[in-house]
């Protein structure tokens, strides 16, 4: 899965794109679902599967975040919710098309297993450390006042980790996968 400042970037692409995306609400819903991490850094399985609806099949986790959005797009604000989604297929998308195809690069590098998942997200941060978006994001988010219980993620919870998340600073170590 990608991390936080990757969904940052594609909540801000998306809404360029369509500026009735353009609310708090929306970069909220881009954050939430990696809220379970708050106290982990990398939370067990059990809870980020929750939180993102994530199924083993790729096909079965698509069927099942329609199924939630069906399910509870009344019961949020609407941007909220498709931000939510957002981060989800998001992550559905890096699965597919990038993160299989970059663990074997690793793994025929004799990189262990465990280490695949360290390596990607020193990549990713290395990214991030250049990336415009999160004090777009910091910015749009700094006085939200609005947070929701979703899933396995409680309101205080996502206030938590919002802010965490928007005070965190990325530091660039080289790697060559990425």
């Amino acid at each position: 899965m990608p991390i936080i400042a990757i969904h940052e970037e594609v909540a801000i692409k998306l809404a360029e794109q369509h500026k009735n995306l353009d609310t708090k609400d929306f970069y909220l819903g881009t954050l939430a679902p990696d809220t379970v991490n708050l106290n982990y850094g990398f939370a067990p399985k059990e809870l980020r599967w929750t939180a993102h609806q994530r199924r083993k099949d790729l096909n079965d986790w698509k069927f099942s975040l329609k199924d939630f959005y069906q399910k509870e797009k009344t019961n949020y604000p609407r941007n909220f919710i498709l931000g939510y989604i957002t981060h989800i297929l998001t992550d559905i998308i890096f699965d597919e098309s990038f993160y299989l195809d970059i663990t074997d690069k690793m793994l025929n590098d004799n990189i262990s297993n465990e280490e695949t998942h360290n390596l990607m997200r020193k990549d990713m941060e290395n990214y991030a450390s250049n990336s415009k978006y999160k004090n777009i994001i910091k910015e749009k988010l700094s006085n939200q006042d609005k947070f929701y219980n979703i899933l396995n993620i409680t309101e205080e919870e996502l206030k938590l980790f919002t802010k965490k998340n928007l005070d965190t600073c990325y530091k660039i170590t080289p790697n060559k996968y990425i």
